[in-house]
């Protein structure tokens, strides 16, 4: 996968992996969303991270009211080449601008 890709996809976060069993579980908001708002359905092919330089693209295998199972097709991992950066925010009386300079930075 090229660096670009990550710009062109759905991305999910879980928690949820059982590397052993091949599978991922999205659960709460992220099922929601994929299964709900995107309406994904058995069969269809979403990638998830788990937040620490890992893709993986998955087929979901079952979708219940609250949580979508998955499993493993492929994983790519990503190195940090940024693991080190820090972001200086001066102090600021108002604490929307406080909190909208944080989200910019992110």
């Amino acid at each position: 996968m090229h660096q670009a890709f990550l710009s062109e996809v759905e991305l999910y976060f879980s928690d949820e992996l059982y590397l052993s069993e091949n599978r991922i579980v999205l659960s709460e908001d992220e099922a929601h969303h994929a299964g709900h708002v995107m309406r994904h359905d058995e069969g269809n092919f979403i990638f998830v991270t788990d937040g620490k330089g890992t893709i993986y693209k998955t087929e979901i295998t079952e979708v219940s009211k609250n949580n979508i199972e998955l499993s493993i097709v492929s994983e790519t991992k990503y190195h940090n080449e940024f693991e080190n950066i820090c972001f200086c925010i001066p102090r600021m009386k108002n604490k929307e601008r406080f909190e909208f300079a944080i989200e910019k930075c992110v």
